[in-house]
């Protein structure tokens, strides 16, 4: 499985670079012995139907690797108090594992790392936290940079290169399309 427009936060990777050319495996295994302890929240930051697919992702996960439970929870709005308020009451239920879009691209690493003196492990998904500190175990963005590229040249070939092109967009809010 290979993926574009992808990158690790901190990877080493400058932004903008090229996506390898193919993906390479390890030559070491890993086995899911017991799963039964783990139980993982999947939290976006507000309701938005770019985070529907994390429902039926968490169903599969559960089929697949027999946690002791996933769940998705969500706030009604997009309040970063609220979120953090909502990881707290998973966390004293005993999830262990979250998967979080945080509201606050700025605030969100105070969040990860109380929930990380917890000893909860914490995956920051679709944004990393903003700056120069990430402290979620692991995130997932977009290189908006590289994304928008690709699309602008797909659309100015498909254009026969010729003609005006206008892209217009949203609020510049996630840390991923900080300029």
């Amino acid at each position: 499985m290979t993926s574009s427009a992808c990158t690790v936060k901190n990877s080493g990777e400058p932004t903008g670079a090229p996506p390898p050319a193919a993906g390479q495996a390890g030559s070491g295994s890993a086995e899911l012995v017991d799963g039964s302890r783990v139980k993982v929240a999947l939290v976006p930051g507000g309701a938005h139907p770019y985070f529907q697919p994390w429902k039926k992702a968490g169903a599969d996960a559960r089929k697949a690797y027999d946690p002791g439970d996933v769940a998705f929870d969500e706030t009604a709005e997009w309040d970063q108090q609220k979120q953090n308020n909502l990881l707290s009451t998973l966390a004293a239920r005993g999830y262990n594992a979250f998967g979080v879009f945080g509201v606050s691209p700025t605030d969100i690493n105070s969040t990860f790392a109380d929930l990380k003196s917890q000893g909860i492990s914490v995956a920051s998904l679709g944004s990393c936290p903003a700056g120069g500190a990430n402290e979620a175990a692991f995130c997932l963005s977009t290189d908006v940079e590289l994304a928008a590229y690709k699309a602008a040249r797909a659309a100015v070939d498909a254009m026969g290169g010729k003609g005006n092109l206008v892209h217009l967009t949203g609020n510049n809010v996630d840390a991923n399309t900080q300029l």
